[in-house]
């Protein structure tokens, strides 16, 4: 996987990386809350979430501070819409919308405002699933730029692996929606 050439793409700048990024996301059993782990190293970010929501929201949480960066929420237009906002009603990070099944899996289209060129750029990301499994991987202008692998584990595991020079919120947020995506 090449790196995004400079200045690279980020919702959440802080967490921009300038070498390539591997994570595991750990979901819990029975619950909507996951922890998200750089491989052989400490959390990076945890997510909690309520069973009950209709609006299927998680909260992501930086784990070493607690404080709270964002949430994903299902738009209430069929399913097939997702955002990331900072505070209740409060402006999106980026917008998700499910599109065609390809052999019958969700591609999906995700739009955001780069905060890696001070918000100069619109960016349009798409997401891809492999054909077998619940893998899938991120392209930018025809660049592979994140690939998810899903593990067979109780609560689900899924690696990240992530370009030099792409926020890795933008690619955790989205899994996540991927991932409530699926279960409906």
């Amino acid at each position: 996987m090449q790196s995004l050439p400079a200045p690279g793409l980020a919702i959440l700048p802080q967490y921009f990386s300038s070498s390539p990024l591997k994570l595991i996301l750990y979901g819990q059993t029975l619950s909507k809350s996951m922890t998200v782990n750089i491989v052989g190293g400490a959390p990076l970010f945890t997510i909690t979430g309520d069973l009950f929501s209709r609006s299927h929201r998680r909260t992501v949480m930086d784990a070493s501070s607690s404080t709270k960066l964002f949430q994903v929420r299902k738009d209430g237009l069929g399913g097939r819409h997702y955002y990331a906002e900072v505070s209740e009603n409060g402006p999106k990070l980026f917008t998700m919308e499910i599109r065609k099944k390809l052999f019958h899996r969700p591609t999906a289209a995700v739009r955001f405002t780069n905060q890696a060129d001070s918000g100069r750029t619109e960016v349009t990301m798409e997401y891809i699933p492999a054909i077998v499994g619940d893998n899938g991987s991120f392209t930018y202008n025809g660049q592979v730029v994140a690939v998810i692998e899903k593990r067979m584990s109780l609560g689900g595991e899924y690696h990240l692996t992530i370009a030099s020079g792409l926020d890795p919120a933008v690619v955790v947020g989205v899994t996540i929606a991927m991932i409530d995506r699926a279960k409906d």
